[in-house]
């Protein structure tokens, strides 16, 4: 788990790095939903389930060695019409990691996403958001783009409730946000409760959800 995280982005953040995405570039009554860390057996068929029910597309950032695991679930994804992009090999900080090593993963779960989307984007999120600088310049310059979020309720944090969670995403929501949730087991059951009620809200308020492309 992280150890500390922003809820929402600093404006001052964002504003010194901006060749981050941080925030989606459509209209102004947009949001952008993402989850990271999947495809996972028994989290993946609930949140296409639940998006299904609301008619909503989202974007999946799913790492290479879940990937190979589920093959399935991600042609299933895909399938429903949501958007593939790269979240590293596994869920490793990779700032932890030689950049030769990182980046023949980023290539590796690349290669395996392609499989599935012909015409994948050339995203990449890292796990926890966070890279070194020399690795941050090798992507840029190796045409990523780097897609973090400017919303992270906490759906992992095992010290908020599922009340606290969606609070903070009834509470922060801004057009254009990019929401960050997590397709992993630690996320399941919180998720079950609080992405029907949020959709509902944000549809209700007139937001419409939009992908990462």
């Amino acid at each position: 788990m992280i150890p500390f995280y922003f809820q929402r982005i600093p404006r001052f953040i964002q504003w010194l790095w901006p060749s981050i995405l941080w925030r989606g570039k459509g209209a102004s009554d947009e949001l952008y939903l993402t989850f990271d860390d999947g495809p996972n057996p028994r989290t993946t068929p609930v949140i296409l389930s639940i998006l299904a029910d609301f008619e909503v597309k989202a974007t999946f950032f799913l790492s290479g060695s879940e990937t190979e695991k589920y093959p399935e679930l991600v042609k299933e994804v895909v399938a429903r019409g949501h958007v593939i992009a790269n979240h590293g090999y596994k869920h490793v900080s990779a700032r932890t990691q030689k950049t030769e090593e990182w980046w023949d993963e980023i290539q590796q779960t690349e290669k395996l996403l392609s499989t599935y989307d012909s015409h994948l984007a050339c995203q990449y999120r890292p796990p926890y958001g966070l890279l070194t600088w020399r690795q941050w310049r090798f992507a840029q310059k190796s045409g990523y783009t780097l897609s973090l979020w400017t919303l992270m309720p906490g759906d992992f944090d095992s010290k908020k409730s599922n009340q606290d969670c969606l609070d903070t995403l009834v509470r922060k929501t801004q057009a254009g946000d990019i929401i960050v949730l997590h397709d992993n087991e630690k996320a399941v059951s919180r998720l079950s409760e609080i992405l029907p009620k949020y959709l509902q809200y944000a549809k209700s308020g007139g937001f419409q959800f939009k992908l990462l492309e």
